[in-house]
Formats: C-alpha cells, structure tokens, sequence
C-alpha cells in the first residue's frame, strides 16, 4: 500500500469519514470552530451507498409560498446506507476528543458506525467512523415538500465541497449516490426564535 494511503493517528485522535456537507471544508471548519489543519483524504468505502433519508424533525425551516410560509414536517438530509456491491467516495479527516464530540452533537440524529476496515485508506493507531443515520430518522423521500424537504442551503454546501474535489471525484458521487430528490429541493428560511 502506498504511504500517501495510510493516516497514523495519535493517542486520543479518531478519523471521521465524511460523505455530504463534511465534503465541504467551510462546513467542517464551522464545527471545528477553527481552520482545519490535519489530514485530508480522499476516499471509498466500500459496502455503503449515499441516499437522501436521514430525515431530522424540523419547526424552523420554512419556505415561501403563495399561501404564505410552508414548514416541511421533516428536512432530509444524505445518509449511507449498507449495500452489497456498493460504494461511497468521501473524504476523510482527524479530529480530537472535543472535536469529536463536537461532530456527536452536530450529527445527532447518526450514529458514528466503525468502517475502518472499509475504507480505502489505512487508518493506524485508532479507527475510523461514518455517521449513519439512526433508524428512527430515516425516511424515504416522498411526493411532497410539505412531509420532506430538502434544503437548497444544503445542497449548495455539498455542492461546493464537490466544486473542490474535481471531475472524477464527482462522477464517482453521482454513479454511488441515489439520486437527489429535486422535486422536494426548497429555496429555505430559517425563522430565528
């Protein structure tokens, strides 16, 4: 294996495999509440697919209608899911104890599930984790904005995290993704309480 494939993580350091808005180094950066500096791998699993139904309760986002504001039941979000045969492009990143339990709190409708041994890159001296949905939030997408809805804001985060990852990073996501439920895509307000 090449070095360049390996991350060597130090005592009290776990990696973190990121898939959705982590792809986006402004967005991880905001939960580290400063410029990440670490490690910064690309990377597959292998054994998980990238879907749209990790489904979190919402009452503040909205969007505007003719009606007047809609406020979706629930916002997805991307998940992985296991799937045979499958696989997921992400990136991979270190963080600290209180980092970590930074991402816990910022993730918490996921579980951080163990995948050290299906990634693509060698993790040495501690494991690595995804975040997965946790049953009770999954939801498939439905018909309507008004039961689901995805986040335009969100999607433009993944997006400029793709933006930096180039061409074939991004056919790659397309091909292992299920496809984004654009019928269910709002332009989305947050009402501040």
């Amino acid at each position: 294996m090449n070095t360049e494939r390996v991350i060597h993580l130090r005592p009290g350091h776990t990696a973190l495999f990121g898939y959705g808005s982590l792809l986006s180094l402004p967005s991880l950066e905001k939960t580290l509440g400063r410029p990440y500096t670490g490690p910064l791998l690309s990377s597959r699993l292998g054994g998980w697919r990238r879907t749209w139904d990790a489904a979190l309760p919402n009452t503040t986002v909205y969007a505007e209608t003719p009606q007047g504001r809609m406020y979706p039941k629930l916002i997805l979000y991307l998940n992985v899911r296991r799937r045979s045969g499958s696989m997921t492009n992400g990136i991979v990143f270190v963080v600290d104890a209180a980092a970590l339990a930074a991402y816990d709190r910022r993730e918490w409708v996921y579980e951080r599930v163990n995948v050290t041994d299906n990634l693509d890159v060698r993790i040495e001296g501690g494991q690595a984790f995804a975040y997965v949905c946790r049953a009770e939030y999954c939801h498939a997408a439905g018909r309507r904005r008004t039961e689901a809805a995805v986040r335009a804001s969100y999607v433009k985060i993944v997006e400029s995290g793709l933006a930096t990852l180039g061409t074939n990073f991004r056919k790659e996501y397309e091909r292992w993704s299920d496809p984004l439920p654009k019928h269910l895509v709002i332009t989305d307000f947050v009402e501040h309480t």
